[in-house]
């Protein structure tokens, strides 16, 4: 269940290396924002999932 969080956290830091590409539409600092998002999302979501197949 780990994979997905490294997962996102290696997207996000494939987006902060090419976040100098002119024809992204986000930045550095919006790439890791969403990337922030994203891994607490799915923190959430593996740990209801967890939850849910315990009970």
């Amino acid at each position: 269940m780990i994979i997905f969080q490294y997962i996102v956290l290696g997207v996000t830091y494939l987006g902060l290396g090419l976040g100098y590409l002119p024809g992204l539409r986000m930045n550095r600092a919006t790439i890791a924002f969403v990337g922030a998002a994203c891994l607490g999302s799915v923190n959430n979501l593996l740990k209801y999932y967890q939850q849910k197949i315990q009970c």
